[in-house]
């Protein structure tokens, strides 16, 4: 389940693909960090447990991909056609606080 997660994923507010789970390189980054852990992460040899020094970022990673995250793409702060109505209100009102409310005609 974890390789799927880290498989890439699309996003539509980039328009482009990322891995499922995405790690910030700079704060994880050096030894014991969870990049490191991943990649030194091994089982003992004849047993089906993982080696005890590099499995807590791991165990961390699996836990939040067993909650299946599932990406979902921001929603508009405002209503689409609220936004049009209110900036085509806005066209026709000219001036500042003097004339607010006032419809002006040329």
């Amino acid at each position: 389940m974890v390789k799927e997660y880290l498989q890439p994923h699309y996003s539509t507010v980039k328009d482009k693909s990322f891995p499922g789970m995405l790690f910030a390189v700079n704060g994880c980054k050096g030894e014991r960090g969870p990049i490191h852990d991943m990649f030194n992460y091994q089982w003992k040899l004849g047993t089906d447990k993982p080696e005890e020094q590099y499995k807590d970022a791991c165990d961390c990673i699996r836990y939040a991909a067993l909650e299946q995250p599932v990406y979902k793409a921001p929603e508009p702060e405002i209503n689409q056609e609220l936004a049009r109505l209110l900036l085509a209100n806005q066209r026709e009102e000219t001036g500042g606080a003097l004339y607010h409310g006032m419809k002006m005609r040329y």
